[in-house]
C-alpha cells in the first residue's frame, strides 16, 4: 500500500512550476520562428542549428526532475509523485517531454516533436492550477488507487501526444489545401498518412492504459463505495470517461471504417483528449477515496 503525504507547496516550488511553462513556450517560439522564416533546423552535416530551443527544453526538463526529486526526498517516498495533482502534473509534463526527446532523435517525426512543447506547458499549467483548487492529496490507502493513477497518467500522456498529432495533421492539411504559398507557413511537416498512422499508434498504446485505469477505478469504488460518494457511477467524471473510452474505441477501427480516416481521425483524437481533460477537471467535484 502507498501512504505518501502531500507536502505543501513553498514559494520556490511555485515559482519554478510557473516559470517552466514559459520556458517551454519560449522554446516553441524559437522553433516556429525559424521554421516560419524558412531557416533550416539542421546544417548540411546533420548537426542542429537552432540550439536555443533545445537548451531551453533541457532547462525545463532539469527543473521538473529537480522538483520531483526534492519533493520525493522530502516525502521519503517515490509514490508521492503520483498521489496529488501538483506532482502528477510534473510527471505528466515530463513524460510528454521525453516523447519530444525521442521524436527529435528520429528523422521521420523530427518536425512534429516541437509541437509537444506547448502541450507539456498546458498540462503543467492545468495540473498546478488544479493543485490549488482541488483536494491536494489522493487518499491512497487502497492499492487500486495507485494502479488507477499510474495507468491514467501513462494513458493520458499517450493521448496528449496523439492529440497534438491530430492538431499537426489539420495544420498540414490546411497548408496543402491553401492555394497561396506565403512565407508564413511551415515549410516541412510529416506526411498526412504518417501522422494518421502515428495518431492511431498512440491510441493503440493509450487505450489499454485507459481501460486499465477505468477497471481499477471501478474496483476501487466497489471495495469502498462510500469513498467516492453516493451514485458515483452517474458522476460527470464517470460519464465523461465512458464517452472518451467509446471515442478512442472507435478510432481503433479506423482501418475498417474509411469514414473515420483523415481529418475525422484527427478531430476525434482531439475531441477524445478534451473529454479526458474534462474528466480531470470533473475529478475536483468528487471526493478522492
Amino acid at each position: 500500500m502507498v501512504h505518501a503525504q502531500f507536502l505543501p507547496l513553498n514559494i520556490p516550488e511555485i515559482t519554478a512550476a510557473a516559470v517552466t511553462p514559459l520556458i517551454l513556450l519560449a522554446a516553441f517560439y524559437f522553433y516556429t520562428r525559424s521554421k516560419l522564416l524558412h531557416v533550416k533546423d539542421v546544417a548540411t552535416d546533420g548537426t542542429p542549428k537552432n540550439l536555443t530551443a533545445t537548451w531551453l527544453v533541457a532547462v525545463a526538463m532539469g527543473i521538473l526532475l529537480i522538483l520531483l526529486a526534492l519533493r520525493a526526498a522530502a516525502a521519503h517516498s517515490l509514490s508521492s509523485t503520483v498521489t496529488n495533482f501538483f506532482d502528477s502534473s510534473l510527471v505528466l509534463s515530463l513524460l510528454v517531454l521525453l516523447a519530444w526527446v525521442y521524436y527529435r532523435l528520429t528523422h521521420q517525426l523530427r518536425d512534429f516533436a516541437p509541437f509537444l512543447l506547448p502541450m507539456a506547458a498546458a498540462l503543467l499549467i492545468l495540473g498546478v492550477t488544479l493543485s490549488f483548487t482541488a483536494e491536494p492529496h489522493f487518499h491512497d490507502a487502497n492499492p487500486w488507487t495507485l494502479v488507477h493513477v499510474v495507468s491514467v497518467l501513462l494513458g493520458f500522456a499517450c493521448f496528449a501526444v496523439g492529440c497534438m498529432a491530430g492538431v499537426v495533421y489539420l495544420i498540414s492539411e490546411s497548408q496543402l489545401k491553401r492555394k497561396d504559398r506565403s512565407q508564413w507557413t511551415f515549410p516541412k511537416l510529416p506526411p498526412l498518412d504518417r501522422l494518421e498512422r502515428f495518431t492511431r499508434h498512440c491510441i493503440v498504446v493509450g487505450f489499454p492504459l485507459l481501460t486499465l485505469g477505468a477497471i481499477s477505478g471501478i474496483f476501487r469504488a466497489v471495495e469502498d463505495p462510500h469513498a467516492l460518494g453516493r451514485d458515483w457511477y452517474f458522476s460527470p467524471k464517470v460519464v465523461l470517461t465512458v464517452v472518451a473510452w467509446l471515442l478512442y474505441a472507435s478510432l481503433l477501427h479506423v482501418r475498417l471504417a474509411p469514414a473515420l480516416r483523415g481529418s475525422r481521425c484527427a478531430w476525434l483524437s482531439i475531441v477524445g483528449f478534451l473529454f479526458l481533460l474534462a474528466v480531470l477537471i470533473a475529478a475536483n467535484w468528487m471526493p478522492h477515496g
